[in-house]
């Protein structure tokens, strides 16, 4: 067993001339332990303002974390629960990055 973890700190960009900005819960999420080829999930939380529309959420990198369908509610402040799914093929700590993208689906940032 290794200790896997996915870290999220908060994100400022400009969009279209207004500032949207995302919170995000601290400390950072931690999958903990988990076998290879096991299995975990945890419900991550953002807050969006300044937004038109639902945003989009994927993973930098999705090789062993996924994102699953988003649940937002809201308008003008956003806030969305994404759950992540962790599933390690190899030993070792792991690390990646939730990618936010607009209605329009053009790219706001991304969440560490």
């Amino acid at each position: 067993m290794r200790f896997e973890r996915v870290t999220r700190a908060p994100l400022v960009t400009v969009c279209f001339g207004v500032l949207c900005r995302a919170q995000t819960w601290y400390p950072p999420a931690s999958f903990g332990q988990v076998l290879v080829n096991g299995t975990t999930s945890q419900m991550l939380s953002f807050s969006f303002y300044g937004l038109n529309g639902t945003p989009s959420f994927s993973m930098q990198y999705g090789l062993e974390f996924t994102a699953g369908s988003a649940t937002c509610n809201g308008s003008g402040v956003v806030s969305c629960s994404v759950p992540v799914t962790f599933s390690p093929q190899h030993p070792g700590v792991r690390t990646d990055a939730v990618v936010v993208k607009d209605s329009s689906n053009r790219f706001l940032g991304t969440i560490w």
